[in-house]
């Protein structure tokens, strides 16, 4: 059962997709982010390092700006289709201080869209 901070990955890519947010709307709705080469984007509000999950393999930032163009930004039946395919794979969820890191940086940045930031788990 996907839930905020699972993650996932593409088979043959090397991108780690994100959970940061279920709307249990109908139909539920998961709210994703990938995190790509700190050299590929402008928003350094999350900085992942080597080692603060097993796929981050270089210094790295989470991806809010182009989540709302992202096919990732589904309902979450359409991620479990996707999963039972095989065209997505389950992996290891984030550890909780990652997680707090990545949720903190989705409120703070402007390149995540307000109406998205809606969906975020609320504060701890």
């Amino acid at each position: 059962m996907l839930k905020v901070g699972s993650t996932l990955f593409i088979p043959g890519d090397d991108h780690l997709w994100i959970v940061i947010g279920i709307a249990e709307d109908s139909p539920a709705k998961a709210l994703l982010v990938n995190v790509t080469d700190i050299e590929n984007v402008e928003d350094y509000s999350c900085i992942l390092e080597l080692g603060d999950h097993h796929r981050v393999t270089k210094r790295s930032a989470v991806n809010y700006g182009e989540i709302g163009s992202s096919p990732l930004n589904t309902t979450l039946d359409q991620v479990q289709l996707w999963l039972d395919r095989e065209l997505l794979r389950e992996d290891d969820p984030l550890d909780e201080k990652i997680l707090e890191r990545v949720l903190e940086g989705a409120r703070t940045t402007n390149y995540l869209r307000p109406h998205l930031k809606e969906m975020l788990p609320p504060e701890k």
